[in-house]
């Protein structure tokens, strides 16, 4: 565990990224995984429109998820089930075509431009975790593979403990793994308001919003709001 040097300092002590989005660029990997995918099933669909098909496919399902409207193992082949019937894909099982995407999705360890520089100056300041929405066997190689491994005490991965941000029971278990007690001296940060904002605000500790779209929300309002990674030090320092 990194040393907590300048913990006395410091308003927080724990803090808790959340990783595709955040940390990784997820849609890099994503966007990979799936031209690799569709070359070894040999549909010729891939173009800018499918993969606008799919990035909204894709987030509409895991809203879903993090609704409890649909479980992991579900969501796997259905997005697949929901891509092909949009680009008129009947020949192809979604279950090997969704294994094959998983496999390549695990490979991709592309990140967010700042993000190794933060984690890194992070590292000897604060306990450091990972808490993300995401699938064992996708999450699990990527982080392990990543350069950013070396820096977390913890990754907490939703499909692994059963419970999915905005949930609290996820915060219950990132809390008992850090043995940490004070939700004063937490924060979460992430891209997505309604899991990482949200779940959060409603959990009773501070939020950071890394929006790099410009978006604008009324209903949920995060402590503090970035469109930088490299601006959160200042916020982590207090």
């Amino acid at each position: 565990m990194a040393a907590l040097s300048l913990g006395k300092y410091m308003k927080y002590e724990l803090v808790l990224f959340d990783a595709d989005g955040t940390l990784f660029d997820f849609d890099k990997a994503s966007e990979e995984a799936l031209k690799k995918a569709l070359l070894l099933f040999n549909i010729d669909k891939w173009n800018a429109d499918t993969w606008k098909i799919y990035k909204k496919i894709n987030k509409q399902i895991w809203d879903e998820f993090e609704l409890k409207q649909i479980s992991a193992a579900e969501l796997k082949p259905e997005r697949f089930r929901r891509f092909f019937s949009a680009i008129s894909v009947t020949e192809v099982d979604p279950k090997e075509f969704s294994d094959k995407y998983l496999l390549f999705l695990s490979q991709g360890t592309y990140l967010i431009d700042g993000a190794e520089e933060l984690v890194e100056w992070c590292y000897d300041k604060f306990k450091l975790g990972i808490i993300t929405n995401g699938l064992t066997s996708v999450q699990k190689p990527r982080f392990n593979q990543s350069v950013l491994h070396k820096y977390f005490e913890h990754y907490i991965i939703s499909e692994e403990i059963g419970f999915a941000k905005p949930q609290p029971e996820i915060f219950d278990y990132s809390f008992e793994k850090f043995r940490h007690t004070d939700k004063n001296s937490a924060i979460i940060i992430g891209d997505n308001l309604t899991s990482d904002i949200k779940g959060g605000i409603d959990y009773g500790i501070d939020t950071c919003w890394f929006n790099t779209s410009g978006a604008s929300e009324n209903s949920i309002i995060p402590t503090y709001e970035i469109d930088n990674l490299a601006k959160l030090k200042n916020i982590l320092l207090g």
